[in-house]
């Protein structure tokens, strides 16, 4: 391929080559900030010279067709600006885990260089992963085999984590270990969004349409507990922007899929727990508190909902969810001229999806 690029371009040989690594070292791969939808890929000349941290200063984050850049912490003077490769869900995981996402090793930054020198895990991390041998169990073995999937085919995924979340002892097991379950549960929810996106639409039969209505909102209902008890260590090495980023957008994931159509259609077959069915004003609650801290955690405006809006509309296949939606951003106050352009939107997908 280097061979027939040079040729056809009038170039040397090691100029696609050396355009490729360019590349695949500085571009930004895209994925909404909160479905998690992955759609491509783009260069942002002035983001592309920070370097990466684990633990950074900065926030990232594509509002629009423009990368924005916004101060994490308190920066000192002459202190090096840092962002994350990885979006927020991956920063919540250890540091071997979150190595596998990043193509260059070891990460160099405080927090995983204090990671690595420990000689115990640290005991956040300890108390909230997987059990000691809980590899060589049953449900070791499926959750593995989920993971597996997970990294080749969606529905395939989605069919292992129907099964993963149909057994009591792993949902106990998730119930208790927020780091664990966000490692089995996030990809589940990702899943499916790029699924729907994939698809062009909720699912209405076969085995995705059970999925959807049964496994997912349990998934998101275990993922937002779970983001929620590690706002409260306070002596985590996890930035607290990641982890109430997660926060928020699995409140907004529990309220899309508890709005879906199909939660009814397979409520009388459910085998499994599903207390977040009669929860709907803590549903509407959460998502509205969601919306508002997404916006104080990028510029206080509404600019990070739109590249998710497409997803989200086509998710949420009933008028209220989105008209919700829409009548909040209506009432938060305008920070930006460009929020006013994307309430717009927002009731324009309102409308068509009614």
């Amino acid at each position: 391929m280097a061979r027939w690029l040079s040729d056809a371009h009038g170039t040397d040989d090691d100029i696609p080559q050396l355009f490729y690594e360019t590349v695949r070292h500085n571009a930004f791969g895209l994925e909404t900030p909160l479905l998690g939808v992955e759609y491509g890929a783009a260069w942002y000349e002035t983001s592309c010279r920070l370097n990466h941290s684990c633990a950074p200063n900065c926030v990232s984050v594509r509002l629009g067709g423009n990368m924005a850049i916004f101060a994490s912490r308190d920066i000192h003077t002459g202190e090096e600006l840092t962002h994350s490769y990885l979006p927020p869900r991956l920063l919540l995981l250890p540091e071997a885990a979150r190595a596998a996402h990043l193509h260059f090793a070891p990460c160099e930054c405080d927090r995983c260089t204090r990671a690595r020198g420990s000689s115990e895990p640290l005991r956040d991390a300890a108390a909230t992963l997987f059990p000691p041998g809980h590899a060589a169990t049953d449900d070791g073995a499926l959750i593995a085999q989920f993971k597996l999937l997970s990294a080749a085919d969606g529905a395939l995924a989605l069919a292992s984590a129907d099964a993963l979340l149909r057994r009591p002892s792993v949902v106990e097991m998730l119930r208790t270990r927020p780091l664990a379950c966000l490692d089995v549960c996030l990809p589940m929810l990702q899943a499916h969004w790029t699924r729907v996106a994939v698809a062009s639409g909720t699912p209405s039969e076969g085995p995705d349409a059970a999925v959807a209505g049964v496994c997912l909102p349990l998934a998101a209902e275990l993922a937002h507990a779970a983001a929620y008890e590690l706002i409260a260590m306070t002596e985590s090495t996890i930035p607290i922007w990641a982890r109430w980023h997660v926060v928020h957008a699995t409140a907004i994931s529990r309220y899309l899929l508890a709005h879906n159509p199909l939660a009814d259609a397979v409520r009388q077959r459910a085998t499994i727990h599903r207390p977040w069915i009669d929860k709907e004003r803590e549903l509407v609650d959460r998502a509205i508190r969601a919306v508002r801290g997404l916006s104080c955690l990028y510029g206080n405006g509404l600019s990070c909902l739109r590249d998710d809006l497409p997803f989200m509309a086509l998710a949420s296949t009933t008028r209220p969810s989105l008209q919700r939606l829409a009548e909040l951003c209506d009432e938060m106050p305008a920070a930006r001229r460009d929020d006013a352009a994307l309430r717009q939107r927002l009731g324009q997908t309102v409308g068509e999806s009614g």
